[in-house]
């Protein structure tokens, strides 16, 4: 027993020095936080004398407002356009994004529909056909535009936008919310809550009522207020909520969705990629369908509720969309779905210390200082670490616990955040046990007798 516990108090302490000198292994990803920057005033080529040309609430378009828009048509065919200028020039290279919106079935028409950078009253770079850019499917629908100003394979400089639609009758169909570009921000900030929802449908539901309700209830941040999805009749529809973030994920957030079934019953973790669609996108690239697998994903109840459930999913590509859809073909399709809130979750944190097992650590007093380390930290990340219920907390991918005393046994927390970020992870804890040294018993004598 003696030999047993030096034994295993020499290879904890030879443990400790090996991951001190080798380092804990980082996973290369970077992140930083970003806010918008939005255009601030407009131009157009509305002509109300012509009959033709109509652009309607045009300051609409420039109101930093992600819910009003302007809207251009034309009620034969001609011309129109508006351009979006920003507070200064834009540096090569600069993404710009504009969300826009389609009243009426105008995807055959995407193809007539330009995108072109300005630097003042002038050209810049080569313009770019709107179905290069996004997909948008048929019906009511929004999307974002995200558009690099290149002259070949240069990127240029620029300070506006113009959206031209020529050869074709709009008639009043195409929505200019605003357009932005992302900058990058010293001070925290929250970079997992969505800052925008599109919504969209193939088509109209029979009885007239609107595919998409209440969209903007989905990423208010209030559990208790919901958006409602509706299925098309045609099981072959889709319709969509889509959540934007202004930055991308790391490599082991999750989808986070608060659901209601309101046809009655809870959503069964075995069919749910039957039921309805999530996918997660890098700006418009697809990275596919999520398989919903019941033995990675994370069902619960939402506290209080009896029907109302959150769905947590780990996802392994960067990502900085979430759509939710109905449709699309699913063989159990939902007729209908609430969606209280999209959101995006850090990774919990993982430790790795010798001989740690289901979450404790037996120790022996007095041995050398041992370490616990974060599994594979992010680039990008804090790691902050507590005692007990101590408030105070110490900032790095390891914890190094030394001098350890028999009888003082302590609970380790450690929660991850992202450098610039307001959010952090749930909290992943570990219990130090500290054992008697071997060879010193530890006795207690009571009822001396002389």
């Amino acid at each position: 027993m003696y030999l047993s516990l030096r034994a295993s108090c020499f290879f904890k302490a030879l443990a400790l020095c090996l991951l001190l000198l080798l380092g804990a292994r980082k996973e290369g990803y970077g992140q930083v936080a970003m806010e918008r920057v939005y255009a601030t005033s407009q131009t157009n080529n509305d002509c109300p004398l012509c009959l033709t040309i109509i652009v309607n609430n045009e300051s609409n378009a420039v109101d930093q407002n992600i819910r009003t828009y302007s809207s251009l048509g034309i009620t034969v065919l001609g011309t129109v356009w508006q351009q979006l200028t920003f507070p200064s020039s834009l540096s090569p290279g600069t993404v710009s994004r504009i969300k826009i919106g389609t009243g009426t079935d105008l995807l055959s028409l995407l193809g007539n529909i330009t995108v072109q950078a300005y630097q003042g009253s002038s050209p810049v770079g080569d313009s770019e056909v709107l179905s290069s850019l996004i997909s948008l499917i048929g019906g009511t629908d929004e999307a974002e535009v995200v558009f690099t100003p290149m002259n070949g394979a240069t990127p240029v400089a620029y300070n506006s936008i113009r959206i031209t639609s020529s050869g074709v009758a709009l008639g009043g169909g195409l929505y200019i919310f605003d357009a932005y570009y992302l900058k990058s921000v010293g001070n925290d900030i929250s970079c997992d809550d969505p800052s925008d929802v599109l919504a969209g449908s193939t088509g109209s539901i029979a009885g007239g009522l609107n595919p998409v309700e209440n969209q903007y209830n989905s990423i208010d941040g209030n559990s208790i207020t919901s958006a409602l999805l509706r299925a098309n009749v045609s099981a072959l529809n889709k319709t969509h909520l889509t959540a934007i973030y202004n930055t991308l994920s790391a490599p082991g957030d999750s989808v986070k969705i608060i659901i209601q079934n309101p046809g009655g019953g809870l959503l069964d973790a075995t069919l749910l990629a039957q039921q309805f669609a999530l996918h997660t996108y890098n700006d418009n690239s697809d990275n596919g369908s999520l398989a919903l697998d019941a033995n990675i994903l994370n069902l619960k109840l939402l506290p209080g509720s009896s029907d109302v459930q959150i769905l947590t999913y780990p996802v392994s590509q960067p990502f900085n969309r979430i759509e939710i859809s109905l449709g699309e073909g699913l063989v159990k399709a939902l007729s209908s779905l609430r969606v209280y809130e999209i959101s995006r979750t850090i990774q919990i944190p993982k430790i790795t210390a010798p001989n740690i097992n289901n979450g404790e650590i037996n120790i022996c007093e007095g041995e050398p200082p041992i370490a616990l380390a974060i599994d594979n930290p992010v680039s990008g990340y804090e790691y902050h670490w507590f005692k007990d219920g101590n408030s105070e907390s110490i900032t790095g991918t390891s914890y190094i616990i030394s001098s350890p005393v028999y009888g003082e046994n302590h609970t380790y927390h450690v929660v991850a955040s992202r450098i610039g970020c307001t959010e952090e992870s749930e909290s992943l804890s570990v219990i130090v046990n500290v054992l008697p040294q071997a060879g010193k018993p530890h006795l207690t004598i009571t009822d001396i007798i002389n």
